[in-house]
């Protein structure tokens, strides 16, 4: 008998274990409350969700530069109001929210069962977040009570126009790549993916979900081209003193300007180290930097610096979305071919020199060497030209001068 009460004991016990772990999970599934925004009155649902408190409702506070969908207030009932990042990340979220980190997003993609926090979860998030309701395709589960409605986009003036409502919906995080795009989420009805983006027009209208709490990011409106998103600083080459102006591009620091550095040839190397002024010009050297034939260029970066690869100008190029026009020089190109700097790069077209010895295209175009050789005597080069706005890649004989900017270690 005892035997039969310890086994009855035992089972009770696993059953009141499994209730309590099913219960456990429904609760923290759907902790669900409310919010009242003083600013307008208009009390919105929260949820609870891997211990962060979500709003379970999109933003619709009138403020900044924000629209309902189609210019229908009826919308903005339904779905929220859309918002331009700077609003967004700045004015939407009332006092005690915040617009939700990149991070943020990412836990809770990871919570409602992605494959990690900036994976697209394989379609279990998406579902599990998006409403039971309301989408063309492919509703959701609501299993969170974060209620995720198609609330469409808009697209920037001066087209302004309303697309995909009922079928997407993407919401800005204040998180901002090293470029100055902002990271958002999106889901779609053709899919049940929970997505991340990463976006430069930030004065598209976006949804806005606000998570409780101080801000743990601070919000800096880095546009491209603005002195925040130059990070200009400076370096000091010890071997001559002269100091060259630097710029973080791509999360990389790249001098910008051309090295300028007279460099002295070890012994039995003179016939194959070589250095020019264009045009053997003094001045020309003042304002573009030496030309260096590639053997001096892979070894003439002072200490903590490198020729670049051609792999880390890929980078470069990226960085400034293949827009060659981005990372010349405002001045000094012939016929208005300059650029804009956005990146403080300040490419100038310092010509180069021929085989014969001969100089050309100075004012028309840059070249630079990369540390890459090939076959044949060659090595790999880009050049921007003033005729376009591409940063082009070619492979030149060794013995030619081009310029050189240095990449830290």
């Amino acid at each position: 008998m005892a035997f039969f009460n310890r086994q009855v004991f035992g089972r009770t016990l696993s059953m009141l274990a499994t209730t309590v772990a099913i219960l456990s999970a429904t609760a923290s599934a759907q902790q669900k409350g409310t919010f009242t925004d003083k600013r307008d009155g208009k009390a919105y649902k929260t949820a609870v969700i891997d211990g962060k408190k979500w709003m379970a409702e999109n933003m619709s506070v009138k403020t900044g530069t924000s629209w309902c969908y189609g210019d229908d207030e009826s919308n903005c009932k339904k779905y929220g109001r859309l918002y331009a990042w700077s609003t967004a990340a700045k004015m939407a979220c009332p006092d005690g929210w915040h617009l939700p980190t990149r991070d943020e997003w990412g836990a809770l993609a990871k919570a409602a069962g992605g494959t990690g926090a900036y994976g697209d979860g394989g379609g279990a998030a998406g579902k599990k977040l998006k409403s039971a309701s309301g989408w063309v395709e492919r509703n959701g589960t609501d299993s969170y009570g974060f209620s995720a409605l198609p609330a469409g986009f808009r697209f920037p003036d001066p087209e302004g126009a309303f697309e995909r409502l009922g079928s997407y919906s993407f919401w800005w995080s204040v998180t901002q790549t090293a470029d100055g795009k902002a990271y958002h989420r999106g889901l779609s009805s053709a899919a049940n993916d929970f997505t991340e983006y990463a976006e430069k027009e930030k004065d598209r209208g976006y949804s806005v979900r606000c998570v409780e709490g101080e801000a743990t990011e601070s919000v800096i409106d880095v546009k491209r081209g603005s002195e925040a998103a130059r990070q200009i600083g400076t370096f000091t080459d010890k071997r001559d003193g002269r100091k060259y102006k630097t710029a973080v591009i791509g999360g990389k620091t790249w001098m910008a300007e051309n090295l300028n550095y007279e460099s002295s040839c070890p012994e039995g190397d003179e016939s194959i180290c070589m250095q020019w002024c264009y045009g053997d010009d003094k001045s020309n050297c003042g304002k573009y930097g030496l030309l260096y034939n590639w053997h001096t260029a892979r070894a003439v970066c002072p200490k903590g610096w490198r020729l670049p690869s051609r792999e880390e100008w890929d980078g470069l190029v990226k960085a400034a979305d293949g827009d060659g026009k981005a990372l010349k020089s405002v001045l000094g190109w012939n016929e208005n071919g300059g650029g804009t700097d956005d990146f403080g790069f300040s490419a100038l077209p310092g010509g180069g020199r021929n085989a014969d010895g001969s100089f050309n295209h100075v004012g028309k175009f840059g070249y630079w060497w990369t540390a890459a050789e090939g076959g044949g005597g060659g090595a790999y080069g880009r050049y921007i030209s003033y005729a376009k706005d591409d940063v082009s890649e070619g492979y030149s004989d060794r013995g030619l001068g081009f310029s050189v900017r240095c990449l830290r270690d």
